[in-house]
């Protein structure tokens, strides 16, 4: 059985807005006092194709393009540019996900009969419309929660930066692809969980490798150890490992830059399976770590 889409852009223009895109990138500009080839521009910038001469927009969206093109002339281009290109991201990884749960789920539909499966589609796709219209009730905690935690960080954006990923995980390498798609999932959703229990800032996931911070030394060992055990402990993965440095990091998009971001995430490659290798200047090892002149003092902390 196809599997039918769960988006069908006529269906949901009209469920969502109550009509069709209606107007063009010329539309758009002459409501915000821009030229077109700006909106063009600014709506690629945001990941979609550009719109030529095409209705693709909707009345909400002169709201979103005036926003944008108002920021520009007061935080500049440059700045702004990458804003827009993580808020199109952003948004186009909430979607992919949540479409991703129906064939996860419920898989081609062959289990079910047709009518059953038009069922399942229909409840789907309503399911979808009500998540897009919560989401800017979520955007106002997450506006929340990192207002709070810059604020309690300070200017000088001082931070302690933990990479952590997977290693020796032996079983995943006999097992299907959906146990290991499981596997990874449990680990990421119990990696978020730790570090938002004590406070810390969730950066990213890179294939199986967290990239997480926080305030203080501690509250950072504290939710690497965390992990650690949790993936000890699991059925299917084997062991993780750590790599902690603490220094002035400049965030940008939602990721961290600075020497101590680009420390960490080598020292995650000396350190071994269930433990957490960290900079201190008084260390008892030195390592060598590329990019990095003279050695590196590092020390080691084991899981108890």
């Amino acid at each position: 059985m196809a599997t039918e889409s769960l988006w069908e852009p006529g269906s949901v223009d009209e469920q969502m807005w109550g009509e069709p895109a209606t107007l063009t990138a010329s539309d758009v500009a002459a409501a915000i006092g821009t030229d077109e080839g700006e909106v063009r521009r600014v709506w690629r910038l945001f990941g979609f194709a550009d719109p030529e001469t095409r209705a693709v927009f909707f009345p909400a969206d002169i709201e979103l393009l005036r926003v944008q093109a108002e920021g520009t002339a007061f935080f500049g281009e440059e700045h702004v540019q990458h804003m827009t290109r993580a808020v199109g991201a952003g948004t186009r990884n909430i979607i992919e996900a949540t479409i991703a749960l129906f064939p996860a789920a419920f898989g081609d539909g062959s289990d079910f009969t047709a009518e059953e499966f038009e069922r399942l589609v229909s409840r789907a796709s309503v399911l979808l419309r009500r998540l897009i219209h919560a989401v800017p009730a979520l955007l106002v905690h997450q506006a929340r929660e990192v207002g709070d935690f810059q604020e309690s960080v300070g200017v000088d954006q001082t931070l302690t930066v933990v990479f952590c990923d997977l290693v020796g995980s032996t079983p995943l390498a006999h097992a299907s692809p959906g146990v290991t798609a499981g596997a990874v999932a449990e680990f990421e959703t119990h990696a978020a969980d730790a570090v938002a229990r004590r406070g810390g800032w969730l950066v990213k996931f890179v294939g199986d490798e967290v990239m997480f911070a926080t305030s203080g030394d501690e509250e950072a060992r504290e939710i690497a150890f965390d992990v650690l055990k949790w993936v000890a402990d699991h059925d299917h993965l084997s062991l993780a490992r750590a790599g902690l440095a603490r220094g002035r990091v400049v965030s940008r998009d939602g990721d961290l830059y600075g020497p101590s971001v680009n420390l960490a995430a080598r020292l995650v490659d000396f350190a071994a399976p269930d433990t957490i290798l960290m900079a201190d200047e008084k260390g008892d090892t030195l390592l060598s770590v590329k990019g990095f002149d003279g050695e590196v003092r590092v020390r080691t902390s084991r899981r108890v």
